[in-house]
């Protein structure tokens, strides 16, 4: 049967039938130009965003610093207090908008540390309390860990520099380690770093994060001793900084 032999019924259901096809692929390019003029605009609006935020993004980095460890004799070992304040390094905001809610945590495996030095007797002599995750007590003060080991500002304006204090169990680790290190007792190798992780926001609510390493470096000391006992020393140290 040829199109000739169509009747004229037959004809309108062809014509119908090829319409039918025709706008079903002219719907279906429609609507791929359409997905893709959505994904396209969609694309935009995210790359615009991302301007925006990069904008105003926060940047925090810390400073190595320069710190002193003083013998004393009460205590039989060394201090970094000084005029009854611990020392602080120094974080900046050196971004492009300010951060919001910042958090400081501080890392270290105290009780590795803790359960070394207690294996000489300045340490047994000068760690009066230990408990793992709580509290640490010795002759130079009291902390509680949950506390000492976290920090907090509620926001860091840019271009603008800020002090954080140093933990004060790092602190006494860091001394037993050098006192023990005068002693001949350990190596500088075995002297501890301590990391920290920081988290913040920038004024849209975006989330950062960035860890650094704090690294301790002798650099000048004086030192005394009588008898085979140490009787005096003063020890400079640098902090350096590593991002991690």
């Amino acid at each position: 049967m040829s199109f000739l032999d169509l009747s004229k019924v037959e004809w309108i259901q062809v014509v119908s039938a090829i319409g039918t096809a025709v706008a079903a692929v002219a719907a279906w390019k429609s609507a791929s130009v359409a997905k893709k003029t959505s994904e396209t605009t969609k694309d935009q609006l995210n790359e615009m965003k991302q301007q925006r935020i990069s904008q105003f993004k926060p940047d925090i980095i810390i400073s190595g610093d320069s710190l002193r460890l003083r013998y004393n004799e009460k205590t039989g070992y060394g201090t970094f207090i000084n005029n009854n304040s611990l020392p602080k390094i120094k974080v900046t905001n050196a971004g492009l908008g300010n951060a919001r809610k910042v958090e400081y945590k501080w890392i270290i495996d105290t009780k590795k540390h803790i359960d070394y030095i207690k294996t000489f007797d300045v340490g047994r002599n000068s760690i009066h309390k230990y408990d793992v995750g709580s509290t640490f007590n010795t002759e130079n003060g009291i902390t509680f860990l949950n506390e000492d080991l976290k920090d907090y500002h509620p926001i860091l304006l840019k271009d603008k520099s800020y002090e954080l204090r140093l933990p004060f169990s790092y602190l006494e680790i860091l001394a037993f380690y050098y006192h023990l290190h005068l002693a001949e007792k350990t190596d500088l190798m075995q002297i501890p770093n301590i990391n920290v992780k920081i988290m913040y926001k920038d004024i849209y609510n975006q989330p950062y994060e960035s860890k650094y390493k704090i690294l301790s470096k002798k650099s000048n000391q004086t030192f005394s001793e009588a008898d085979g006992e140490i009787k005096d020393y003063s020890i400079d140290l640098f902090l350096g900084v590593d991002e991690v």
